[in-house]
C-alpha cells in the first residue's frame, strides 16, 4: 500500500464486488475471450462456428455470425414463466438464410412451450413465439442497419415487454395466455440448425426475473454511456438497489444508494466532477457514485509515522531554546 489514499468512511460495508456472481442473472456472456464463459460462473455456453471480433459495443469482443452453422448452446435452464433476456446486436445489409435470423431458440422443433425469438431479415425487428397455442408477440421498431442496436424482452408470466434502444416499444406490455418457456435445450444465433442469424451479438444476458422499466432502460444506457457497463455490472448495481445500503465497487468506481435524483427512472445522470447517478425509481431514488472527500488524508500508520516525527522535530527545537 502507498504512503497516501483518499479518505472513505470508515462505516461503508461492501455488499457486492465487480465480478461476482449475480444473484438474478442466469447467465452472461460478454464474449470478450471469444467463447461463452458466463461472467455468473454458471451455465456456461458452448460456441460452434461463430468467432470472435474486435468490433464489440461493450468490452475487447463481441461474436461474429456469418449465418453458416453457428450459434452458442446453454445449458438446462428448466420451465420458466417470469425470466428477461437483453443483448446487443449489429446486423449488416439484409440477412443470409431465410426471412429470419434466430437470436434465440428452446426446446427443440415445435414442441409445446418452445420459445422462439427472431430479428427479422432487412429490418432487425424483433419478434417472439411460444408455441402454447402459437401465440406470437412482436416489436414494432425496425432498427437500424450496421450498427449496434440494443433489445430487452421482458416474460412476466402473462405478458411479454419489449425495450428498444432504452424504448418501451411497443408502449405497454403484450399478453399472453400464461406462457411457460420450457428453456431446457437453448440456442442464440440459430433456430435449431436453420435459420441462422448473420451479424454480430455482444453482452447476452438471460436474468431470472421480469425486470422493472427502470432496470431493462438503465441496461442501454448504463452501457451507451461513458461508463460502458455491461449487463453483468448492471445486475450488481441492482442488487446494491436492492440491498438499500452499503457500496458496490466496479472498476475505479464506487456507488451507494442515494435519494432526491431527477430525470427519468433509468437515466444515467451526470452530476458533474467525474461524478454519476442512476435513477432506478420514479421518485428519484437509486445510486450514485461515491464523492471523494476534499483533499488527501494519509493512512493511519503514514499518521502515526508523522506525528512521531513532527514530535521529534518539537522536542529537538526545544532543546536548541534551551543552549
Amino acid at each position: 500500500m502507498g504512503m497516501w489514499r483518499k479518505w472513505i468512511p470508515t462505516a461503508v460495508v461492501v455488499v457486492a464486488l465487480a465480478g461476482s456472481a449475480q444473484a438474478n442473472l442466469l447467465f452472461h456472456y460478454t464474449f470478450d475471450d471469444g467463447t461463452a464463459t458466463s461472467s455468473t460462473g454458471a451455465n456456461h455456453g458452448t460456441v460452434t462456428g461463430a468467432v470472435g471480433s474486435a468490433t464489440s459495443k461493450v468490452g475487447a469482443q463481441s461474436l461474429s455470425f456469418d449465418g453458416n452453422n453457428d450459434w452458442v448452446e446453454n445449458a438446462n435452464l428448466g420451465t420458466r414463466s417470469t425470466f428477461s433476456y437483453s443483448f446487443w446486436y449489429n446486423t449488416p445489409n439484409g440477412q443470409s438464410c431465410c426471412d429470419n435470423g434466430a437470436v434465440l431458440y428452446t426446446n427443440g422443433g415445435w414442441g409445446n412451450d418452445s420459445l422462439h425469438s427472431n430479428l427479422t431479415s432487412g429490418s432487425s425487428r424483433i419478434w417472439n413465439e411460444i408455441h402454447s397455442g402459437n401465440q406470437r408477440s412482436s416489436g414494432a421498431v425496425a432498427t437500424a442497419l450496421n450498427t449496434w442496436n440494443h433489445m430487452v424482452a421482458v416474460f412476466d408470466s402473462s405478458a411479454i415487454t419489449y425495450y428498444v434502444n432504452g424504448v418501451q416499444d411497443p408502449v405497454g406490455s403484450q399478453t399472453m395466455s400464461g406462457p411457460q418457456a420450457r428453456l431446457d435445450v437453448t440456442r442464440i444465433g440459430a433456430w435449431n440448425t436453420d435459420r441462422d442469424y448473420t451479424g454480430l451479438l455482444d453482452d447476452w444476458a438471460m436474468f431470472g426475473d421480469a425486470l422493472t422499466a427502470a432496470e431493462a432502460t438503465s441496461l442501454y444506457n448504463l452501457a451507451n454511456d461513458a461508463l460502458n457497463y455491461n449487463a453483468g455490472d448492471a445486475q450488481n448495481l441492482f442488487d446494491l438497489y436492492a440491498a438499500g445500503s452499503g457500496t458496490v465497487t466496479i472498476g475505479a468506481d464506487t456507488w451507494e444508494p442515494t435519494a432526491g435524483l431527477g430525470g427519468n427512472a433509468g437515466d444515467v445522470i451526470d452530476l458533474g466532477g467525474g461524478i454519476k447517478a442512476l435513477q432506478l425509481d420514479p421518485n428519484g431514488g437509486g445510486l450514485r457514485m461515491v464523492r471523494e472527500q476534499d483533499g488527501i488524508v494519509p493512512e493511519p500508520a503514514t499518521l502515526c509515522l508523522l506525528g512521531l516525527g513532527l514530535a521529534g522535530c518539537w522536542v529537538r527545537a526545544r532543546r536548541r531554546l534551551r543552549r
